[in-house]
């Protein structure tokens, strides 16, 4: 069998905490020992209130933060056993998308600005040989070639989240992280961005971390579903079994707050 597209073991990521017993700095644990695995082509959905730590895993997959304890493997390779260029080679294949999207953009460069960046840096790819990238990239997301020479300001929230999808897809990853991406979108874009991102992994053969506070989004995305709490995961299995026969009180509790939902959380 082949490796999975990631597999997370062991995961923890500590941060300076406040002074505790006797005048010692207790560090706090954002991620506490988080372990899963995602195999090519499904979709692993992360939930959890604010502070849960669903964040800061992806952070660290995509290498912009150091593990304090654990292992990330891509494919089979674990980020840790690599060289410097070999590990570079890799984050190209994973890519991150983020919750704000006109945030995420810089404000003085263009659309096309923008999603010529990864070519030239990730992949060496000459001016000539990026103008055709971008409006092909333009086309895979669904957005007009009209919109690439306009400004982050210029745009809507559906919008610039194609660019955001856009500018990810450019080096040709393998496994997109996805923190709420639908967060600020309203319920009818919230469904074009969900189906667009179907759309995308069918066709372009990606894997997903879905990460979002919206167990009603999550449940129309993921194959898989890990519950997270306090830096932990508390609850892990298939998204029928999540869903349909949660194990964990917090689960439960998070599935009643689903507006319309009148599941008993005890």
């Amino acid at each position: 069998m082949s490796a999975p597209a990631l597999e997370v073991t062991g995961l923890s990521k500590a941060f300076g905490g406040g002074l505790g017993v006797a005048g010692r700095r207790t560090p706090f644990l954002a991620v506490d020992d988080v372990s899963f695995a995602v195999p090519k082509g499904e979709v692993l959905g992360i939930v959890g209130e604010s502070g849960s730590g669903k964040s800061t895993v992806a952070r660290l997959i995509a290498g912009l933060m150091t593990p304090t304890a654990g292992a990330i493997a891509v494919d089979g390779r674990t980020l840790e056993s690599l060289g410097r260029k070999e590990r570079r080679s890799v984050h190209a294949e994973v890519q991150l998308v983020f919750q704000d999207a006109l945030a995420s953009l810089n404000p003085r460069r263009t659309v096309r600005r923008a999603l010529a960046a990864p070519l030239r840096s990730l992949l060496g790819m000459p001016r000539g040989a990026a103008e055709g990238r971008i409006a092909n990239l333009a086309g895979q997301v669904g957005l007009d070639t009209a919109m690439l020479d306009r400004y982050p300001h210029e745009l809507s929230g559906g919008q610039a989240q194609r660019v955001a999808l856009a500018r990810a897809l450019a080096a040709s990853p393998r496994l997109l992280l996805l923190d709420e991406p639908t967060s600020a979108l309203d319920v009818a874009l919230q469904n074009r961005v969900l189906d667009l991102l179907q759309s995308l992994k069918e066709k372009l053969g990606l894997t997903y971390v879905f990460i979002s506070h919206d167990l009603a989004v999550v449940s129309r995305i993921a194959d898989t579903v890990a519950v997270m709490k306090g830096g932990r995961i508390v609850e892990h299995g298939s998204a029928a079994q999540v869903f349909g026969r949660p194990q964990a009180d917090y689960t439960r509790l998070l599935l009643a707050s689903i507006p319309g939902n009148r599941r008993s959380c005890g």
